[in-house]
């Protein structure tokens, strides 16, 4: 479902090692975004224990349009 928000490019999931999930979300509008996110969550009855935003790096970027690293 997080995927269909609107301005999502992403998400992916690892679990953590204390048996949780922790969700990666590449998205446009981290404000509209998060809001939309937690709302879907706590609908589908998730818990939320913490959120963390990361800006991207010019290598991310990088790695987003050419696909690969440089190395």
């Amino acid at each position: 479902h997080l995927a269909e928000l609107p301005g999502v490019r992403g998400v992916s999931q690892e679990l953590t090692a204390e048996g949780g999930t922790e969700l990666t979300i590449l998205c446009a509008d981290t404000a509209v975004t998060l809001d939309e996110t937690l709302a879907t969550l706590r609908g589908h009855g998730a818990a939320v224990n913490g959120v963390r935003v990361v800006e991207p790096t010019l290598e991310d970027a990088f790695l987003t349009i050419a696909g690969r690293s440089f190395e």
